[in-house]
């Protein structure tokens, strides 16, 4: 609508209606602060905010907002984008660790189909019983490692 040589804040207000933004479409029909107004309405939301700062600086210094706000909206796909892929990637890696961390219980397993009673031993002798700990640290280590790596990821998404 704005393309279509619209006022921009009546789209603006009309738009923020459709998406129950009470505040925000106040302030685009009053002419208050379209920042401080998105911030009441979505306080913890980035792309508002960056809409909003846009919208600002466009206003007060008379630059084009068509323009502006179609690279803003590529950027935001582009972004979207880098996310989707960076998560699909992600993906196989968690799915890699956890097969890596049932290895041991399918060796067990596999074991006992051989004819081979590998629980008797690790819990009948020291040894077995100082493997059996062993193991479980590490498995319990290398589960929280995991986990860790790849939430410090999925947190920069």
């Amino acid at each position: 609508g704005i393309t279509n040589g619209l006022v921009p804040r009546i789209v603006l207000a009309k738009i923020c209606q459709d998406y129950y933004l009470s505040n925000t479409a106040q302030a685009a029909l009053s002419g208050d602060s379209v920042v401080n107004s998105l911030e009441m309405d979505l306080p913890e939301d980035l792309v508002a905010k960056g809409f909003g700062s846009l919208w600002q600086v466009c206003e007060n210094n008379g630059a084009a907002l068509s323009p502006a706000l179609n690279q803003f909206a590529q950027q935001i796909r582009t972004e979207k984008e880098l996310r989707q892929e960076l998560s699909s990637s992600m993906s196989g890696a968690k799915l890699s660790a956890w097969v890596l961390a049932g290895l041991p219980l399918f060796g067990i397993v596999l074991a006992g189909f051989l004819g081979v009673n590998s629980l008797q031993w690790l819990s009948n002798s020291s040894i077995g019983n100082y493997n059996i700990i062993a193991a479980l640290v590490l498995e319990i280590t290398g589960i929280i490692w995991v986990t860790r790596i790849t939430s410090r990821i999925e947190n920069l998404l």
